[in-house]
This record gives C-alpha cells, sequence and structure tokens, in this order.
C-alpha cells in the first residue's frame, strides 16, 4: 500500500520549516501516543505545536520542557519576559528530581495504574509533570496563582500525535 504524505508547514524559533507528515505512520490509539518516527523534524514540530498549546492555555503558564524518561531535554522554553528563578544547573537538578520521582511512581503502576499528573507547590511556583506516552515528561511551572486544575484539564484535551 502506498503511503500518502502532506507537508505541513510550520515556524520553529522564526525559522519556516517544512516537513513530510505521513498520516500512516502516526498512530491513533485515542490520541495518547506521541508521533513514533524516525523523523527529528516532525517529532520537533509536534513538541513545539504542543508547546505552543500549552502556554496559550494559561498566561500563568512560566516554562514548557519536553523531555525523555532520561531527563535529556527535547525542548525548553519560558514565556518571554519571565525571571528565571533558577539557575540553569539547579533548572536541570529540578528537572532530573522531577523524571527520578516519575519513575519510581511509575514502578507502583502494576498495582495501583499510571500516573496521570504531579502537582508540586513551592512558596513561589507550581510544577506540574504530566507524562506524553510512555516515553516523555512534560514539564509546565506556573505562578503560584495559576488555576493548575484548568490547566492539567486542558493539556488533557491536547492531541499529542500529529493527525491527517
Amino acid at each position: 500500500m502506498a503511503q500518502s504524505y502532506r507537508t505541513s508547514g510550520d515556524v520553529l524559533l522564526g525559522i519556516k520549516l517544512t516537513a513530510l507528515v505521513a498520516s500512516d505512520l502516526c498512530t491513533n490509539d485515542n490520541n495518547k501516543r506521541l508521533l513514533q518516527s524516525d523523523d527529528n523534524i516532525c517529532q520537533q514540530l509536534n513538541f513545539d505545536r504542543i508547546f505552543r498549546q500549552v502556554m496559550k492555555l494559561d498566561p500563568q503558564i512560566r516554562l514548557v520542557t519536553i523531555c525523555d524518561m532520561d531527563g535529556k531535554i527535547l525542548l525548553s522554553h519560558h514565556r518571554p519576559d519571565v525571571l528565571n528563578l533558577l539557575t540553569p544547573e539547579e533548572s536541570r537538578k529540578s528537572l532530573e528530581m522531577a523524571v527520578n520521582g516519575w519513575k519510581t511512581r511509575s514502578e507502583l503502576a502494576p498495582k495501583i495504574g499510571k500516573g496521570k499528573y504531579v502537582l508540586a507547590e513551592y512558596e513561589k511556583i507550581k510544577r506540574i509533570t504530566i507524562p506524553l506516552g510512555d516515553d516523555h515528561l512534560l514539564y509546565v511551572t506556573t505562578e503560584v496563582s495559576a488555576d493548575h486544575a484548568s490547566i492539567i484539564k486542558g493539556i488533557s484535551k491536547i492531541p499529542l500525535i500529529i493527525g491527517p
């Protein structure tokens, strides 16, 4: 069977990109999985789309990071004019703690089910960690006054794959 391809133009960091999107390569699985493709451009565009949609949910979202389960950052952007509270090293440490915590909790999944999200509230920010499929995490920080329940609900409605 021949696969049908279409081009999808998108802007990533101010650069116009055109990527091939193969609808046959994207497994829907009720929109619960990320695009599983060797095409890094398609995957990056997908991460960029998720980032933009998350940022649109609430102006109190400060940072969106997508990483793999080894803590490798695949995309990370702050909202413009947001002051970083942590140094780059401290930010990596915080992400590492979130990833390791997620892995530890996942060990209990056979008994209590897969985790949906983790919310950590600090005096100055909230941190939300949500799985993106089985291999990635979405790490979001917000202002303390942000409506985290609304943000989590909004994120759960974002399709995680590039559709046809």
